[in-house]
């Protein structure tokens, strides 16, 4: 059932009693409940986990960013302004950039692990350097006891 009232068209099921969607004068559209694009032919962008995926290093992404003022593949707030916004598209999008930052995020992970292994090797390396001079200097130490005893039996 359609309702036309003061510039807004309400649009409801018989016997449901509310609208469930609202389109109002203003452009605005008002929908209940859930919104289903069916129909449509998506390209759902799991290439990004590809092996042959070619993931932008950070630093081209940075001078784009300081370039255009936005995200690489996404458009800028001109283009929506002048073309408008297609929100599956828009919602394509923003999947193939959060899978983006999942795949910058395990790299980053990978990174982190790797460091931290060399910095585990490189302290127990610092410990057995510690615990070497520690047994050198007393050597040492002993060395000059036992020199002083000989200079003292000469003299």
């Amino acid at each position: 059932r359609t309702q036309l009232t003061a510039g807004t068209a309400r649009f409801s099921f018989v016997g449901t009693g509310a609208p469930e969607m609202e389109l109002f004068q203003s452009g605005d559209l008002a929908i209940r409940g859930r919104y289903i694009s069916a129909g449509t032919t998506l390209t759902v962008p799991d290439y990004v986990f590809d092996e042959d995926y070619a993931l932008r290093p950070l630093a081209e992404v940075q001078s784009f960013i300081d370039t255009h003022s936005h995200l690489p593949d996404v458009p800028s707030a001109a283009d929506i302004a002048e073309d408008g916004l297609d929100l599956t598209e828009m919602q394509m999008t923003l999947l193939k950039k959060i899978e983006e930052l999942t795949l910058y995020t395990l790299e980053q992970q990978d990174i982190m692990e790797r460091q931290n292994a060399r910095l585990a090797a490189q302290a127990a390396m610092i410990a057995s350097q510690q615990a070497k001079n520690t047994a050198q200097e007393a050597q040492l130490s002993a060395l000059i006891a036992d020199m002083a005893a000989l200079k003292a039996t000469r003299d």
